[in-house]
């Protein structure tokens, strides 16, 4: 009989080694997929900075016409969109620019006011009429999306000339 019992705490110590190698396993497995998940998120914003700018020279709010220029500068960069964005007065509007031709509702081109917008070519700015506006925007600010990844904010304009 006591050789039994001794069998039995083996037993059972194998079983809780075992079960505390698979979830070894298991948590090591779920950390890898979220490492790297978020480092693919990383990799695809990594080196964006300064690649998508909003050129101050050029954009302005017209208060007479409620509108606003807007200058979007793009370096050697191919981002899928890009976001801008006008808040004012606790309000938001998001356009999104593509590298292809749309027609976007309150957006059109610079200076001849013709619709289908696009994003600029590499290493060139493009300046975009926003119409529809209420008021002076407090902020403005670009956020690429490379693949399928959202890219953070990268460029913000907090003050704003008059076109007048």
């Amino acid at each position: 009989m006591e050789n039994k019992k001794a069998l039995s705490g083996v037993v059972t110590a194998v079983i809780l080694i075992a079960i505390t190698l698979a979830a070894g396993v298991i948590v090591a497995t779920m950390t890898n997929v979220f490492v790297t998940k978020q480092l693919n998120k990383t990799a695809s914003c990594y080196n964006i900075i300064e690649k998508v700018l909003i050129n101050s020279e050029f954009t302005c709010y017209n208060e007479t016409g409620d509108y606003a220029q807007v200058s979007i500068t793009l370096g050697q960069i191919s981002p899928t969109k890009v976001l801008v964005s006008l808040t004012y007065e606790n309000e938001s509007m998001v356009y999104s620019l593509y590298p292809e031709i749309k027609d976007i509702p309150g957006m059109t081109n610079y200076p001849n006011n013709s619709t289908g917008v696009k994003l600029p070519a590499n290493e060139s700015g493009q300046t975009y009429i926003i119409s529809g506006l209420t008021s002076k925007p407090d902020k403005i600010q670009v956020a690429p999306m490379m693949g399928d990844t959202q890219c953070e904010v990268i460029d913000t304009l907090s003050s704003m000339d008059s076109c007048n």
